[in-house]
C-alpha cells in the first residue's frame, strides 16, 4: 500500500516545475525556492500570477479585488490545463522532496504490483 498526503497543497508540487511554471503563466523565474516550506502554497501562486504578463491570467487566477473568495474564476481551469499539458512531475520532484518521496512511492507499488501479476501468471 502506499499512502501519501501533499503536506500542504499540490500548488507546491506544481510551483517546483519553476521552468513549465514560470513559461505557462508568464512570470519571472524567480519563484519560491523550497516550495514545501511555503506556509500557504495556494496564495503564494495566486500572487505570482497576480504579476503575470498574460492578462487572462492576472485576470482570472487571483480573486476579483474586493472579493472573499481564494482564488479567481478561472483558477481550477487553468491550473488544470497547466498540470494535464504542461507541468512535469520529473521535473519537479528536483525541487519538492515531498513529490520525490510520493513518486518514490508509487514506483515501488507499480514494481510489486507488476510482480504480484507476474508470479501469479506463473502459477
Amino acid at each position: 500500500m502506499c499512502f501519501r498526503f501533499a503536506v500542504r497543497s499540490v500548488e507546491a508540487w506544481l510551483l517546483a516545475d519553476y521552468s513549465a511554471f514560470a513559461d505557462y503563466f508568464s512570470v519571472s523565474r524567480h519563484l519560491p525556492e523550497h516550495v514545501d516550506r511555503l506556509e500557504n502554497p495556494k496564495r503564494a501562486l495566486v500572487d505570482i500570477c497576480r504579476r503575470s504578463r498574460k492578462k487572462n491570467i492576472r485576470a482570472g487566477v487571483p480573486p476579483r479585488p474586493g472579493s472573499h473568495r481564494q482564488v479567481g474564476a478561472e483558477y481550477m481551469s487553468t491550473i488544470r490545463d497547466f498540470s494535464e499539458n504542461h507541468w512535469d512531475p520529473e521535473r519537479a520532484r528536483v525541487r519538492s522532496p515531498s513529490l520525490d518521496r510520493a513518486l518514490t512511492c508509487l514506483t515501488r507499488l507499480r514494481t510489486w504490483l507488476d510482480d504480484q501479476e507476474a508470479s501469479s501468471f506463473e502459477s
